[in-house]
């Protein structure tokens, strides 16, 4: 007989596989599967970084004369892209790609994005004063914080969809059509918008010029 590794009387014959320990043969069975996670997993990063964040970022950049509304209806907007980002990647990490899977780079920069996306609502809560010395650092530290967590996230929502089809998780074609439609029309709505604020800007200099 051969004592098995840690003690404890595990003890089994030549050729037979030894048992786990107590603790991890009574583990309870898992909430849901890794296929089941995996779809839930995918649907909350793309509600974080394909709509809510983008969101956030057009309310931020073309609602400012809704003041004080604006800031309260993005920090909010925020707020759930991160609660669900968080969640997305705690079920990534508990159900299908823990912590030290080597050289799975999906995982590693979904990870950078998620940090990204909390730093945004706690450096919002500290937004010093219009006045304030450090204004000016921290509206281009937020900004690009930002827009770094929205262009790795967006990455990562792509290769993901790759990553879906590959384990043939769902119908990834009407996802993928779906996350294009949504990007696509985000963007032509900043488009819209952007064109608008450019004309109104321009009308104010002309009417300052008369």
């Amino acid at each position: 007989q051969i004592q098995a590794p840690g003690g404890g009387g595990g003890v089994h014959a030549p050729g037979e596989k030894p048992q786990a320990p107590a603790p991890l043969r009574h583990r309870p069975p898992p909430v849901m599967s890794g296929a089941t996670a995996a779809r839930l997993h995918a649907f909350l990063m793309v509600g974080a970084f394909i709509v809510l964040t983008p969101v956030g970022i057009i309310i931020a950049r073309y609602m400012k004369h809704l003041e004080p509304l604006w800031f309260q209806v993005h920090f909010y907007v925020q707020s759930a892209a991160v609660v669900s980002a968080v969640f997305a990647l705690w079920l990534a990490l508990t159900y299908m790609y823990p912590f030290g899977t080597a050289g799975y780079w999906h995982g590693q920069v979904g990870l950078v994005a998620v940090l990204l996306m909390v730093i945004q609502p706690i450096n919002g809560y500290m937004r010093p004063g219009k006045m304030a010395a450090n204004r000016t650092a921290w509206k281009l530290f937020h900004r690009y914080t930002g827009l770094g967590a929205v262009g790795l996230g967006t990455l990562n929502v792509l290769t993901g969809l790759q990553i879906a089809y590959e384990h043939r998780w769902g119908n990834v074609g009407l996802s993928t059509l779906a996350v294009g439609a949504t990007i696509g029309g985000l963007v032509g709505l900043a488009v819209i918008l952007e064109s608008r604020k450019k004309v109104e800007e321009e009308r104010i200099k002309m009417d300052n010029k008369v």
